[in-house]
């Protein structure tokens, strides 16, 4: 009924494009739950995950451990300003696709095609992220803790080198990257991509109508 039901919406747009305000008022309700406008609370929701994590980390660590690690908090800050950024323009992008005044059906595919750029732009940018504060915090304990070589092989001390200690840590690392690699695809598909697979057919099926 979902899909039917949109068809409708964007198959009325084209074929009907002058309509009294009631009625854009109607279909903007129909619209509430399509795959869309879920997306966009779903980006809404990530927004405040991350604005309360980010900002609660840089917080910690700017009055934390004497301002030692102060680092830390602008390293967060600068995250949380590039996936604002982010976060920003795919909602510009999927505000587009929900205007009824738009010729969304001409438009649709690449609309739906830049929404996938945006989405495996996400995962591959989370994973990186991941892999690269891990080495960073190694990097960091190493050096202001130089104790922790007494106590792990993970980290340099005077029986290991900076070389040594760091082929060992590189698998746990790689590990920790891989799980939350998976976790970040499990996660993104339940917020995105069972809706943008739900618009790609949409999509085929007015194709396939219009053939």
């Amino acid at each position: 009924m979902e899909l039917d039901s949109l068809k409708e919406l964007w198959n009325s747009q084209a074929t009907e494009p002058e309509r009294d305000e009631e009625y854009y008022r109607a279909l903007l309700n129909m619209r509430s739950n399509s795959p869309i406008a879920r997306m966009q609370r779903n980006l809404l929701f990530e927004l405040v995950v991350v604005l309360l994590l980010y900002g609660g980390v840089a917080i910690f660590y700017f009055v934390a451990f004497a301002g030692v690690w102060t680092i830390v908090s602008w390293i967060y800050i600068a995250l949380g300003a590039f996936y604002i950024v982010y976060f920003y323009r795919k909602y510009k992008l999927l505000s587009q696709m929900q205007c009824i005044t738009c010729h969304v059906k001409s438009n649709l595919r690449r609309m739906i095609e830049s929404l996938e750029k945006f989405v495996r732009f996400y995962l591959f940018s989370g994973t990186v992220m991941v892999f690269v504060l891990f080495w960073f915090f190694w990097f960091m304990l190493a050096i202001n803790v130089p104790h922790l070589g007494d106590k792990s092989v993970f980290f340099p001390s005077s029986s290991r080198s900076y070389w040594q200690a760091g082929a060992t840590a590189a698998f746990p690392i790689l590990v920790i990257t891989g799980i939350s690699h998976l976790l970040t695809k499990w996660t993104i598909n339940k917020l995105y991509g069972r809706h943008i697979r739900k618009l790609q057919e949409i999509l085929s099926q007015m194709e396939m109508l219009d053939s």
